[in-house]
């Protein structure tokens, strides 16, 4: 097995120019790298925006700081009919906030597979296929391949003749039970036929169709889709700074999956977010975009903070380029395990239960590649299509590079080369890579020359003939993976297994 940095989200660039770290009401900003971009002129306020055509953005010019949390170019924030949120009083729509600003395709950018999972491959007929007939995609929406334990549910298939057919749950079900590892779009917001639920009329619902019927106190009953919204793509759960949370990150993951997402309350579970992330981190007291109350048996009420927008009804949002490792980890750590990285290092080789991705024995080095230079400090170094590239696309491809665990449900769905390999740093030209191969302490110039030397200065090659010796190392590279002589102290996992008898 391979143990590589596995993560769930990539890149999405947000480029802002704050002159010397300084807000227009004066607020000192100089945690925040500036960016230089284009002026943008604002709207007022209470002038609902016409509808925008989006334009292929150009790409934009990097630079070192990569890794480094930037201010968002100032925006309005505008709820689902295209109203500025503060004078609608309503949640935050990230697609007419996002995609209706003209500068990133939410379509595209949704359509990849952490955001699908499956839901558009879903076929009914396709377990029956396989000899499985409770299967419905291949991937996590009604696939076989949730991390329940040893008692997986299962999502049931869209068209069902009786009740009896209905399996575990349907679409509400499924959102309701795994939204937490989901960042939105998707099966929380599209049926299987690609039509948004809220916006199907509820005559033409077919009955004990499981995207639009839930189990309700062992009784099946057509959902209220409109009542409870969907959940758009929420970019911030990828590209948020953790850190500028005003409360901790585990208050917020409860109200948004606990007291919004499982009570049915969908529209409101990206608006949660704002609600912790301090849009002041240098003031006294910071400040969030909003308060959100959670009634025990009423609607959320939102209260938008008008001091967080400026005099334009715009504001500035501190974000992450490409997310880092807490952020992956959102989805990519459970309670017993990790979804493909284990980790390397001191730590793990004592600690049973390490779910630390700062023990990566790479973290805090760095790399050049194609003229750019980035700080090995998160899961995108690996796994980012573009962590390298001179140029940045707004509207850029989200299907990541997938990595090689056991638990990885489709490497094969979205079709991507595999993040960079032990090989690809240390291995050079010969492996793929365009830079000179990262060979520390050896003094060598390939990697094939640093292992031979090594192992003939061990005298592990004494009596094999000079002209064998290189070859007797590539059939070592040909056979036996980096890891299985670089990882030999990884502590076994002891997993708790459910008593079913």
């Amino acid at each position: 097995m391979r143990f590589i940095w596995h993560v769930f989200f990539s890149m999405l660039l947000f480029i802002l120019s704050i002159p010397n770290g300084w807000t227009a009401d004066g607020e000192d900003l100089s945690d925040f790298a500036p960016i230089i971009t284009e002026p943008v002129i604002t709207p007022a306020v209470v002038i609902t925006p016409k509808p925008v055509v989006t334009p292929t953005p150009k790409p934009i010019a990097t630079n070192a700081l990569s890794d480094t949390p930037v201010l968002h170019p100032a925006i309005p924030l505008l709820d689902e009919e295209g109203t500025h949120v503060l004078t609608s009083k309503k949640p935050y729509s990230s697609r007419m906030s996002c995609n209706g600003s003209g500068c990133h395709d939410i379509d595209k950018i949704s359509h990849a597979y952490h955001f699908e999972m499956g839901r558009d491959e879903s076929d009914d007929k396709f377990g029956g296929r396989r000899g499985f007939s409770a299967l419905t995609s291949p991937a996590y929406f009604g696939g076989y391949s949730c991390q329940n334990g040893n008692n997986p549910s299962f999502l049931s298939k869209k068209t069902n003749a009786k009740e009896a057919d209905f399996l575990d749950y349907g679409a509400v079900g499924l959102i309701k039970n795994c939204e937490e590892c989901h960042a939105g779009g998707g099966f929380s917001e599209k049926d299987r036929a690609g039509k948004r639920y809220d916006l199907t009329p509820e005559n033409a619902v077919s009955l004990l169709d499981s995207d639009y019927f839930e189990w309700n106190n062992k009784k099946l009953e057509q959902w209220n889709w409109k009542k409870s919204g969907v959940i758009e793509p929420d970019c911030l759960i990828c590209h948020v700074d953790f850190s500028q949370f005003k409360r901790p990150v585990s208050d917020w993951k409860n109200q948004r999956n606990v007291e919004l997402i499982k009570k049915g309350w969908f529209r409101y579970a990206n608006s949660s977010m704002l609600a912790f992330l301090n849009m002041s981190p240098n003031s006294e007291n910071g400040k969030t975009l909003l308060t959100l109350e959670t009634p025990e048996d009423s609607e959320p009420v939102l209260k938008w903070n008008l001091t967080a927008f400026n005099e334009d009804g715009k504001t500035l949002i501190p974000i992450r380029r490409f997310p880092a490792s807490e952020n992956c980890m959102l989805c990519h750590e459970t309670s017993e395990k990790r979804r493909g990285f284990y980790g390397f290092g001191e730590a793990v080789k004592v600690e049973i239960n390490v779910f630390d991705t700062k023990d990566d024995v790479h973290k805090g080095k760095s790399w050049t590649e194609k003229g750019v230079t980035r700080s090995i400090e998160d899961c995108s170094v690996c796994h980012a299509k573009g962590a390298f590239n001179t140029e940045w696309d707004l509207n850029a491809d989200h299907n990541f590079l997938t990595g090689f665990s056991d638990e990885d449900s489709r490497r094969d769905l979205n079709n991507q080369p595999k993040p960079l390999s032990c090989e690809h740093c240390h291995g050079g030209k010969t492996y793929g890579s365009v830079e000179a191969p990262a060979l520390p302490h050896s003094g060598q110039k390939t990697l094939l020359d640093a292992h031979r030397e090594l192992w003939r200065n061990r005298d592990d090659m004494t009596g094999y003939a000079e002209n064998t010796l290189n070859r007797g190392v590539q059939v070592h590279f040909n056979s036996v993976a980096c890891q299985t002589c670089h990882i030999t102290k990884l502590l076994v996992r002891v997993l708790k297994v459910r008593n079913l008898l």
